[in-house]
């Protein structure tokens, strides 16, 4: 192999290698010969079938393999080359040539090495937010809880129908007395709150299993008449029940202690937010160095796709014809933000290699199945995504790692510990995010080697 540097631009690196012909076909007949030790063909036993039979066979896909090693090698001795200890993406190659049988083969490599930078002492003060949970806040969001997920529990005997009460009955129909058909049971829910289009649901208040009245169906059809049967009753499930039953129970707070504890966590992911910022703002201005083309053209796509998708969100809600700026334009626009993104990603991936911070398979094994319950219902349709998307797995590990990573600056941090309210944490984060000119969201903490560009029809190693 005769590797040779032909281009250099940054961190942007074009080499020229040239395999030997004969290197290409001693590897293939190895492989060959490999191969041959366990092929089958009918009519032969395995591993005994002619060797020439077995090169015919298999020599395009060996071929094949070889070539992909013969990159790998040449991609391994541009890293030494370059002085890297990574490619920034994933490197470009294109052959120059035919590749006949028998002929050396010319492969163009294009490669962008990662950043070479030395961190800075780390030094930042900040607000670390104690979550602040009042019991006024607790009953407030226990009522919320039962009003937009309701629930229903079997009615105790004798028990009268209120209104948020669900009920099945069985509708027979008489017309002018004499009975026509039998409804099939149903079931529904008494609003809250009558209108004028509640129909006859106020009728059913009031009544008990086993009663039974009659209503009519169309007011202008008065010889028709529905007999309405009560069969089952369960009654909606609200914050007071659930304190008799614990105080009945003995479990007095557990219901409360859960929604207490909905509510911290709710402060501490938006409080993340927060800290992460102000982490970020601490580092910003600190660092600047040369940053791999590749990893900008991908980021700048992923913001001009973001900023149109948007507008064509204002667009569809609004009604209103939105004018549409072009990707040049949109680039332009953010790609300050963009640049200060990639460098702040560098920036922490080192900071993680520097104190051994890795997201370990167990953990991001953890991470996925909390997400899979949490979705329970959308199960099949998470596992395929991941299964189609393995890239997306890489993602989920690269938010895992940032994670990781501002935690453990907060640690090393000067903080300042404020006492904040949901509501409060509320306004902040919304604020912050208002604010902010960052519209590409995902995490800072790049895995180089995972990252892949899209450059023309060249392949990829």
């Amino acid at each position: 192999m005769i590797l040779e540097k032909v281009k250099a631009d940054g961190l942007r690196n074009e080499f020229k290698v040239v395999f030997n012909a004969d290197e290409i076909e001693g590897r293939i007949s190895d492989v060959v010969l490999e191969k041959a030790k366990t092929f089958k063909m009918h009519g032969f036993r395995p591993g005994h079938v002619p060797l020439h039979i077995v090169r015919n066979a298999v020599e395009g896909s060996a071929r094949r393999d070889v070539l992909e090693s013969l990159i790998s090698d040449a991609c391994s001795e541009i890293l030494k080359q370059i002085g890297s200890r990574d490619f920034a993406t994933r490197p470009m190659y294109r052959f120059e040539n035919d590749g006949e049988v028998g002929s050396d083969i010319t492969v163009t490599i294009v490669a962008e090495a990662i950043p070479s930078f030395e961190l800075l002492p780390f030094s930042c003060k900040m607000r670390r937010v104690i979550p602040k949970v009042s019991d006024e806040e607790v009953r407030e969001s226990s009522e919320a809880f039962f009003k937009v997920v309701p629930l229903f529990e079997k009615a105790e005997r004798g028990y009268a129908v209120q209104n948020g009460d669900e009920v099945t009955y069985i509708a027979i129909r008489y017309n002018n007395g004499v009975e026509s058909k039998k409804i099939s049971r149903k079931s529904e829910i008494i609003p809250e709150e009558f209108t004028e289009d509640t129909g006859h649901f106020k009728e059913f208040l009031g009544k008990k299993v086993g009663d039974s009245f009659y209503i009519a169906p169309d007011e202008s059809q008065q010889n028709i008449k529905d007999k309405i049967i009560i069969k089952t009753v369960k009654r909606r499930v609200t914050s007071s029940i659930v304190e008799e039953r614990e105080k009945r129970d003995g479990n007095v707070g557990n219901f409360d202690t859960i929604i207490r504890e909905q509510i911290v966590r709710e402060i501490n992911e938006l409080a993340y937010i927060y800290h992460k910022n102000q982490i970020l703002e601490s580092l910003k201005d600190q660092y600047d160095f040369p940053l791999p083309q590749s990893i900008l053209i991908s980021e700048v796509k992923q913001v001009v796709a973001e900023v149109k998708r948007d507008i064509l969100g204002r667009e569809e809600g609004t009604g209103e014809k939105q004018d549409m700026p072009t990707d040049s334009q949109i680039a332009a626009e953010y790609m300050d933000v963009i640049k200060q993104r990639v460098t702040l990603g560098y920036v922490l991936n080192k900071m993680a290699q520097e104190v051994g911070l890795e997201v370990s398979n167990k953990e991001l094994y953890g991470v996925l199945t909390e997400e899979i319950q949490r979705n329970a219902a959308m199960r099949d349709q998470i596992l395929n995504y991941y299964k189609e998307h393995p890239d997306a797995i890489e993602y989920r590990r690269a938010e895992v790692k940032e994670y990781k990573v501002i935690s453990y600056l907060i640690t090393k941090a000067e903080t300042e510990d404020v006492e904040m309210t949901r509501q409060e944490i509320r306004d902040l984060v919304d604020d912050l995010l208002y604010e902010s000119e960052e519209v590409a969201e995902g995490p800072l903490a790049i895995e180089g080697e995972k990252v892949a560009s899209e450059q023309g029809d060249e392949a990829s190693v």
